[in-house]
Formats: structure tokens, sequence, C-alpha cells
């Protein structure tokens, strides 16, 4: 009996795992013979295509509804070659040049405040790259803007405030834990004391 699959270019077959059918499904490249094997499934029933395609791209291969999947090899073959950026003109370069120096720190090499190589170039809508280059040539090094430092003496003083939190809680729970056993004692104690004087008759 043939086994349908209600999954565009992955077929379902049966194969012998320890003496038992079992199911499996074969996603088959649809520009070479490649073949992804998936399973077997223990309940006896086939896996969902989300589930399929899920595997499917954790392997490398590119799922398509229409059944039109791709393998790892086929997409390198068929990839499309990225276009070479264009040519920046020289008002553009003033430009990115203009808004590095406003925001760069040659006494300490770095951004000021907020800004980044990544700032920039969305703020003049032009490369990143084209950022990078002049002001790894004109300027030096990226470095840590004085808005990351900040924050990083923010999450070391926030850190050391929780150190000493959590040891005071200890402290705390340590008092705490004192307290009880102290209190468990004068309980016991009285209860021995009741035993010994035994049951009083009220006048």
């Amino acid at each position: 009996m043939k086994l349908v699959s209600s999954i565009k270019g992955v077929r379902i077959d049966r194969e012998i795992r320890d003496g038992c059918h079992v199911l499996i499904q074969l996603m088959e490249c649809h520009t070479c013979e490649e073949v992804a094997k998936f399973g077997p499934s223990h309940q006896g029933s086939a896996f969902p295509e989300e589930f399929i395609f899920k595997k499917a791209r954790q392997i490398g291969w590119l799922p398509k509804k229409n059944g039109r999947h791709s393998c790892p090899n086929c997409q390198e073959v068929h990839k499309v070659p990225d276009e070479a950026p264009r040519e920046m003109t020289i008002p553009e370069r003033r430009k990115i040049f203009r808004e590095i120096d406003e925001n760069y720190d040659e006494a300490n090499s770095r951004y000021v405040d907020k800004a980044t190589d990544n700032t920039i170039a969305v703020k003049l809508g032009v490369p990143r790259k084209w950022v990078e280059d002049i002001r790894a040539e004109n300027f030096g090094p990226s470095g840590v803007n004085t808005e990351m430092e900040r924050v990083a003496s923010a999450i070391a003083r926030i850190t050391a405030q929780l150190t000493d939190a959590i040891n005071d809680c200890m402290e705390a729970a340590a008092k705490a834990e004192d307290l009880k056993k102290e209190a468990d004692e004068a309980r016991g104690t009285l209860e021995q004391i009741k035993k010994s004087v035994g049951p009083r008759r009220v006048a």
C-alpha cells in the first residue's frame, strides 16, 4: 500500500528498525537527487509540516510549501551574488566625516554619548561600511562610547548592591534560624515543665 504524504516534496516510506516497520519521511531536493530523512515517528503517524520544515532548516535545508525544497549544496550553487556597493560620492564622504567629527572623542579614541558607526549610518542613510572606513582612516577605533561606559558603571554598581543585599538576606536568614531554634528549645522546656507539674485543679 502506497503511503500518501500531505506535504509537497516530502514522501512517506517504511523501513525496518529492530524488526519492526516504522514510518519515515523523505524530503527531496527539487534540483538534485539529495534526500533528507526524518523519523521514525514513534507515534505511528507522520510528522506535521511545521515539524518537518523546522528540522529541515536546522540541517541547512530551505523548505518551501510548494514542494521546491533546496538542499544546502544547491543553495550555494544557485546563490545570487550580492550587488557591488556603489562608489561613495565626495559630498557623501564630507557629510559622513562631519558627522563622525561631531561625535568622536579623539583624546580617548572613541565615540561620545550613544553614537556608533551604525547610528551614524542610519542617520545619514548610508552603508555602515562607509562610516567604518572613514572613521578608521581619519579618526581611529570606534572604542567604547560614553553611554556604553555609563551603562557598564551602572551595572557594576547594581551588581555590588545586589551582592550586599544577598549577604544581608543570608545574615537575616541565619539570624531567623537561630531565633527559631531558641523558640523551639523554649517550647520544649515549657512542655517538660508542664509534664513535671502535672494537671492542676482550678480553685
